[in-house]
Order: C-alpha cells, then structure tokens, then sequence
C-alpha cells in the first residue's frame, strides 16, 4: 500500500508520463517540419522575386539609356549637317538661292534626317542696312518680303535662305528670329562660342494654330572668310549669319524611337525642371500613373540641357515578370504539407511501439530486474542510434536540397542572362583568353553577316570577315580591339573599322572593348560591343566633299586647294625643292555667261576644269577658287624651265574652240605664275604674289602667262594701303568737292557749274582722282562714296539757288559700278531732293559713252528714272567712244560734252573745228544742249561761240575751285565773260 502511495497521479512516474508524451510528439514534428519548409519556401519566392526585379529593372535602365543615346546621336549628325551647310559658305565666295537648294536637296532630309524641318539660313542685318536689305531681296522676285516683326532693334537676322522652300516653311521667309528671347540667346551663345547652340522650346512660326507641336532650332554662326575669329568679340565683327534647322519634337521623336518604345511612357522636358510648362514631347503611348518603374536622364546637347524621363508601361511591366516566384510557392507549400505527413506517420508509429515496450517492461520488471536492465540497456544503444542515423539522414537531406536549389539557381540565372545577351539591341561578343569560349548574340550575327553554325565551324572570324582600318589599310589581327585589349589590359574606344562580309558587302563600324579580370588582375575575358556606322560615314563623307570640292567641275575648292598647298610647302621644305603656284583667270568668260547664260556658262567652266586636268601630272593639283578663277600647284619639280612650257600648254587648249551644245564660242586665260621658295614662303604671300602676276598678265593684253616680280609686290602694297585708307577717307571727313564753273555762251552767265571729288590725305596729302576713283570703282566703296557727292553737291546747290541765281544747277559724275549695282536706291537721292525742296533740275548726271553701249535692263530703269523726276542726264566725253546717235534718243539725253581732245587744237578750218561744228548742229537739231570742256584760249571760245556752242567750261574761265572761291567769282562773274558775241 505503501508502494502505491509513492507513485500518486500526483507524482507520476516516468513510465506512466512517456504514453502522453508519445501522443504528442508526433504531432509537434510535424507542424514543426512544416513551418520549416513554409519559410524555406517563402525566402527562395522572395529571392526570385528579387532577382526578377533586378533584372527587370537593368532592362529598363538599358532602354533608357539607350533612347537617350539616340537622341544624342541623332542631334550630333543634324550638327553634322549644319557643319556642311557652314562649309559651304566658307568654300564660296557667294552662295546663291540655286547652289543652297541644290546642296540641301542633295542631302535628302527625308529620306536620312528624319524630323527636321528643313535647313536654312538667317542673315544678320543691321538696322542701318534695314531698307537696302528688304530692297534687295525684293528684287529677286519676292515683292511682299519684308522682316518682320517690324518694331525697331539695332540688329535684325532675317531668314533669307530655307529649304525646302515649300509648305509651311514658308511662314519664316523674312522672320527675325533675334526678335524672340528664347531664340536670341541660342543665336548669342552660337555667335560668341563658335559652336552649334541649341534654343530652348519654342513654337516655331512654321505652325498654325493652337494644336502645333512643341519645336526648338539648332544654330551654327557663319563667319566671314578671313576674318580672325578667336575671341567673342572678333566673332561677333566676322559674323555673317547663322546656319540653322528647325524640328518639330513629335516629329523628330517619332524618327528616333517609332514602334520601338510603344511600351513605354517617354517625356522630354526642356532643362532640368519637370512641369507642364517645360515638357516638349509626351509619347502617344498613355501616362503611366502608378509606373513601377521610372527613370530620367540628362542630355546636353548644343551647350544646352534636356530632361529625359522614362516611365514603364503595363505592357512592359506585364512582359518582364515571370511565373517562377508562384512556382516556388505553390511547389514549397505543397511538398512541405507531404514532408508533415511523413514525419506524423513515422513519429505516431514510435510513440505506440515505446507504449508497449514501457508496459511489458512494467510487467516484466517484477520478476526479471536483471532482464529489464539489460533491456533498458539495450533501448538506450538503439535510441542513440537511432537518433544519429536520424540526424545524418537530415544533414544529406539538406545537402542535396541546397544543392538542387543552386544548381536551379544558376540554371535560371544563365538562361535568363543567355536570353538577355541575346535579346538586347547592342552587339555584343564575349571572348576567352585561350579561345575555350566564345559567345556572339543575334545582333552582332547579323551586323557581321554570319550564323552561329559558320563561327563554331570556323578557327577565328578572320576566316570569315575580312577588316580594314579607317584609312583603308587591312587591320592585322593583333592590332583588332579585341587582340589589343588581351595583349595590354586596356579598354579600345570608338575604333573605327571597315568590315567586308562573306557575301561581298561592306560596312563601317566603331568597336568598344572592356576586360574581365580574375582575382590577380589577369585578362580572362575580353566584351566587346560595336555599332554599324556606315551610314553616319556617308553623311560625313558627304559633308566632307560639299565642304572641300566645287559642285559643278568636282575640282578641290578654295579650302582644299589651300591644304594641299600647305601640305606642299612642307614636303618642298624638307626636300628643298620647288613648288610653281598658277593664278588662272577666263578672258571673256563673263561675255559668254551674259550672252549664252548661266548653264552654257557651267558647261565652259566644266569643260575649262578638264581641259586644265589634261595639261599636268596627276600629283599636280588643279582648283577652282570660284567665278572663272582657277589654280594649279605644280610639284616636285625637277627644272623650273618646265613651268613656263606648262603654262603654254594650258593657253592653247583653252585657246581652243569650246562647243556648248549647238553653240560654238571662244575665250582665253591670263595665268599668274609665282615660285615657291624663290617669291615667298608663306601661303598666303603666294597667293598675293601669284594674283598680281595674273593681274599683271591682263594688263598686258591678256591670253599670256607673267611670273611674278617684286616690283608687283610693290605696287600691291601701295594699292592696298590706298585701299585701307580709301575705307576711312569719308568717315574722317578727308573727301571735299572742288567746282569748275560753266559759262553759258550768249548771257556770259555762270549759271552752272561741275562738282569734282577731291582727296587730301593727311599724310600723303592731296591724291589724284585718277588713281583712287578706280580703286573705288573695283572695291565697290564708289557707291558711298557717290552717295556722298551727291548729298554735299545738293547741299550746295541750295545755297547758290538762294544766293546767287534760282536755276543754279550743279553736274556731278555717276560711275557705271553705281548704275549696275542693284543695291543702289536712286529713292533715297530724290527724297533729299525733296527734304532740301530743290527740283530735280537742280542736279545734272554726267555719264559715259560705255555705259549706254551696255546697258542693261537695270541701267535702262535707272536713266528713265532721272528724266521721270526731272534731273537732266549730260553724255561726258562725246566723241572718244562708241558714239551712236540711236542712244541719244532712246535715253533721252538732255546735253553733250565734247571732249576736250577735239577743243585743245581748235584752230579756223581745222578738222577739230569741222568735226565740233557737226557734232553742235546735229545735237541741236536733236533739241541737245552742247558743252564744250577744257576750253583754254580766247581763241577757242570765240570758235566754240561762233559754230553755236551753248556752254563752255576751261581754264579759260576758271579751274577746279572751292566753294568758297567759286562763291566769291560768282559776284564778279562778268570779269571773266567779257567780249563774248551778243
């Protein structure tokens, strides 16, 4: 009883608590076994779900940066063709509205730069040359140009040159683009810097309405041909204009992504603040409102800042997700709930068996202690075992699951970078150090033009392509990128090589390599990636032949000619040789172009160009400089006696008929010839050298060639000093007009009289009209310099209709370069005519034989013009031209000058007398008034008088004299007029 007692429920015994526990234990095991695979399931889904996102996101940021690449590279080729545009202003000497459509057509915008609108040209125009500008374009056939808007600045830049000419283009026919603020800085940061400059957003006056898209301009400033231009404030001097394109973003936008990015949402803002204010294009894709992932990239583009924002779609969101995290769940849970079940089994099944072991061990123990030690014994053993088996069963369980679990991670972790390499638009190659691998994906397949069974098939892809270097050379296979990178562990960048495929076919491409290294530093891998700029090589070689070869003959142009030049001098210095330069100007070239036009023209200078290429070697270099001006370099020449006999060679095959379609004709060359290191050495003394002897040669009568002497260089330099201070004489105020009085014969009044143009330099001190008027007439200052005569002569001729007589007339001198100048406005003289309220026939015009014998259609508008408005038109120097009596009446001549040839040996009897009397009678019977110049003698007067004579003006009367003096003869004119025959 006692015994009982001890062993209460109270108190339980081991052997009577093990059942309970037994029942329990299986129980725990499994939902412990369980939880443990529902956790292990839920960190791999999570990890796959991470690596998914990771993956997901590195696409995303490669599409970003990619389509921010194409931007940029797609603005640097429309710079490229504003670098053409600029070239072909510095290479000729003027360009016309056929030449810049020509260059611009031959571009095919559409067809290679899609989403600009055009390429044009914006000339700058100051506020003074406002009138004469508009005037001038108005000319050309364009009655309603005017700049607009038309509110009063400094400085206007009108868009005077746009192509194509068509369309909405032109709206900005005339547009100031200075005007607008947006535009102007652009314009200021080009002009300044020297460099293209991109506006900021605009709307562009090409569109209408309110639904337009967003537009920006890209600027590249025109400079003057030889102007320095290496500060701001020498480019602002030198500026022309600027070469400019419009673009319309959508439309630029939809040339540069397209179908590519109809997955993503794509906005552009301009700068880097992000509103609806600054955003210049919104893709057509829809707004990603709850985008999971988004990316912005800045861009720089022509000194100015764009703001690339990238949002992910849906459909892009519902492309990159895959079904592996799901898998992982669903396979997790469901072999965790399987692996409970097992161990519920195996553990319930244990817990019975101890059972029954405790209760035979119970009854048994009473009377078998020693059978129950054994057997407790004996348990203990097994139990130990049991668990150690236990125990190494779980660790290789566990090995083998982490083993399946990283070889399936690195199973799906190659696939999926297999399909990315394969998938990305880049081309890509990876290749080992000893060759063992070697992966190439489709791009680079198909940019490469072979198939992955041709490269395993082959022992390099040197038995498949064939590679060139940039200029032309093959490109051994040590010197390739990839070798090099192998060789010194240095990445290759932007190497640009020419790859001939299997099939025939070539293409330009630029290749980047980059190392992988091991642990010690070794190159293990080499990446390389490469892009197919074939296209981008024919835009600049394209660009290159516009900016250095003449359109029309294919010869090198001014900027070429003037390299190879260079390039010549050099080598003869290093070889001491000698270098012949050919300065080569058509005789007669512009009779033809006027009489045959401009295409029979182009068809001589075509055939000239050849003609030029048959007469020297092939190292020889033959240019064309512009108008019907060409060179020759002559190289390595051996005996310098040879140039001469060259220069001969080429008089007579130009001297040669030239048959222009049905039309036969003829001209002749005057050639300058100038030796290098004998003249000069320097290029740009050659040059001066060999245009003065050319110049030299047609004074002489021209069709000859003339080697050039340092007496030339002599008198140039004096004409150039005459022409530098010529610029500055009106400025300085170093121009004065002297008058020689003229007598009208039957009153002895001095009722007129010629304004002559004086210069009295400080220096030189006074400086012969005969020489300087010719410099002016070539330079073309005699048209400010005429406005001036004309301005000072009408002053005067107001004071002395006050003081002296109210038909005072003054005659000043018209030079033929201001009749043929379409920029010269006869307006502005009749207006002054009118602020001073003189009439017109307070002026007369004095003109030249010459003129009238080629007269042109402007020239003809402009003598009508005078006779319209009253000022009398005086034929000066009658009688030593190509007189014809048909000119007389056609323009309506009002006086005849006879020449003071005839007059100086005026004597009774005298041919000279005959020949004076004919020419009075004949201009009076043709209602012409008559002057007689240079009249000396009393003798002459009294002849001039007695044959009818109306005017006379000489010495005999008075020389050249001031205002003043001719004011105070005036008051005692008689005294010179007196025995004249009532």
């Amino acid at each position: 009883m006692l015994s009982f007692r001890r062993q209460s429920p109270s108190n339980p015994s081991p052997a009577t608590s093990r059942p309970a526990i037994a029942s329990v234990l299986p129980i725990a095991l499994a939902l412990l076994a369980l939880v443990a695979v529902l956790l292990l399931t839920g960190w791999l889904a999570s990890e796959a779900r991470r690596r998914d996102e990771a993956a997901a996101l590195l696409d995303f940021d490669f599409r970003a940066r990619e389509l921010a690449q194409r931007v940029e590279q797609r603005m640097a080729a429309y710079e490229q063709v504003l670098r053409g545009t600029q070239g072909l202003f510095a290479a000729s000497a003027g360009v016309t509205r056929d030449s810049f459509r020509r260059y611009v057509s031959s571009l095919q915008l559409t067809q290679h730069y899609p989403g600009i609108e055009g390429v044009g040209f914006a000339l700058q125009v100051p506020a003074g040359q406002l009138a004469q500008h508009e005037a001038a374009v108005r000319a050309e056939g364009f009655p309603d140009y005017a700049v607009r808007p038309p509110d009063g600045r400094p400085v206007y830049s009108s868009i005077v040159l746009l192509e194509p000419f068509s369309g909405r283009n032109l709206r900005a026919f005339g547009f100031d683009m200075f005007s607008e603020p947006v535009r102007r800085k652009a314009m200021e940061r080009a002009r300044d810097s020297g460099q293209a400059a991109m506006s900021g957003k605009v709307t562009l006056v090409q569109e209408s309405g309110q639904s337009g898209q967003s537009g920006f301009l890209l600027y590249l400033p025109i400079y003057r041909a030889g102007m320095p231009a290496d500060s701001a404030e020498e480019r602002r001097m030198a500026l022309i204009g600027w070469a400019y394109a419009p673009f319309r973003m959508n439309d630029l936008m939809e040339g540069i992504g397209g179908e590519n990015e109809a997955d993503l949402d794509v906005q552009i803002f301009d700068g880097a603040d992000m509103s609806d204010e600054t955003r210049m294009y919104d893709s057509p894709n829809g707004t990603a409102v709850d985008a999971r992932m988004q990316a912005s990239k800045t861009l720089e583009i022509g000194g100015h800042v764009w703001t690339l924002l990238v949002r992910s779609l849906p459909a892009y969101e519902q492309r990159l997700s895959t079904p592996g995290p799901r898998l992982i769940a669903v396979a997790g849970t469901g072999i965790g709930i399987l692996l409970a079940f097992v161990m519920w089994l195996l553990a319930s099944g244990r817990a019975r068996a101890a059972a029954m072991a405790a209760a035979m061990t119970v009854e048994l123990r009473r009377s078998q202690d020693q059978l129950r030690r054994a057997n407790d014994e004996l348990e203990a053993r097994v139990e130990a075992r049991t668990a150690e088996l236990k125990n190494s069963n779980e660790q290789l369980a566990a090995e083998v699951a982490e083993r399946e679990r990283i070889q399936a991670e690195l199973f799906s972790t190659n696939e999926r970078l297999a399909s990315i390499f394969q998938a990305v638009s880049e081309v890509l190659m990876v290749r080992s150090a000893d060759g063992s691998f070697f992966e190439i994906n489709r791009a680079a397949q198909q940019i490469l033009g072979v198939t992955r069974g041709q490269i395993d098939a082959s022992r390099s892809m040197d038995d498949l392509i064939r590679t060139i270097n940039e200029d032309g050379s093959p490109c051994p296979l040590e010197m390739q990128p990839t070798q090099l990178t192998f060789a010194t562990g240095q990445p290759q960048n932007n190497v640009v090589l020419g790859i001939y495929r299997r099939d025939g076919s070539f293409s330009w491409i630029t290749v980047n390599t980059a190392p992988v290294l091991d642990r010690v530093g070794k190159v293990v891998m080499v990446v390389s990636n490469f892009s197919d700029v074939t296209e981008k090589k024919r835009s600049e070689e394209l660009v290159w032949q516009q900016a250095n070869f003449d359109t029309l003959t294919g010869l090198p142009n001014r900027r070429l000619f003037q390299d190879h030049l260079r390039t010549e001098i050099r080598k003869a210095h290093r070889t001491r040789q000698s270098v012949a330069l050919m300065f080569l100007d058509l005789d007669g070239f512009k009779y033809v172009n006027d009489t045959l036009g401009h295409d029979m023209g182009d068809l001589l200078l075509t055939e000239a160009a050849e003609r030029l290429k048959q007469c020297v070697r092939e190292s020889d270099t033959v240019a064309r400089l512009g108008g019907d001006e060409f060179t020759v370099i002559l190289t390595e020449l051996a005996n310098l006696r040879h140039v001469g006999s060259i220069a001969q060679h080429i008089l007579q095959k130009l001297a040669e008929p030239f048959e222009l379609g049905s039309e036969v004709t003829h001209v002749s060359a005057s050639i300058g010839i100038t030796l290098y290191p004998h003249d000069a050495t320097e290029l740009e003394e050659l040059l001066k050298n060999a245009d003065q002897a050319m110049y030299a040669a047609k004074q002489e009568g021209k069709n000859q060639y003339h080697y050039f002497t340092d007496s030339m260089q002599t008198a140039a330099q004096e004409r150039m000093w005459l022409v530098t201070e010529l610029r500055e004489a009106i400025a300085k105020h170093q121009f004065t007009l002297a008058y020689q009085p003229i007598v009208e014969l039957s009153t002895g009044c001095i009722n007129r009289a010629e304004a002559l143009l004086r210069w009295h330099h400080p220096e030189r001190g006074p400086i012969d009209p005969s020489v300087f008027i010719p410099l002016a007439e070539e330079t073309g200052m005699i048209r400010d310099i005429g406005d001036w005569v004309f301005f000072e002569a009408a002053k005067q001729v107001k004071q002395w209709r006050a003081t002296h007589h109210p038909d005072f007339q003054i005659s000043i001198n018209k030079s033929p370069v201001q009749f043929k100048s379409k920029h010269h406005d006869l307006a502005m003289w009749f207006d002054y005519l009118s602020v001073l309220d003189l009439p017109g026939q307070s002026i007369a015009i004095e003109i030249t034989e010459g003129l009238l014998m080629d007269a042109s259609e402007h020239v003809t508008e402009q003598l009508l013009a005078f006779r319209d408005a009253g000022v009398e038109v005086s034929l000066d120097d009658f009688g030593t031209g190509y007189s014809s009596l048909s000119y007389l009446k056609k323009f309506d001549i009002d006086r005849l000058k006879i020449d003071q040839s005839f007059v100086k040996n005026l004597a009774p009897g005298s041919d000279d007398f005959i020949l004076c009397e004919a020419i009075i009678v004949m201009a009076h019977k043709l209602n012409i008034k008559v002057t007689a110049e240079g009249v000396e003698t009393p003798v002459q007067r009294e002849l001039l008088a007695e044959a009818g004579c109306d005017f006379i003006q000489g010495y005999l009367i008075a020389g050249p004299l001031s205002a003043h003096d001719l004011d105070s003869l005036l008051h005692t004119g008689a005294a010179y007029c007196q025995n004249l025959p009532e």
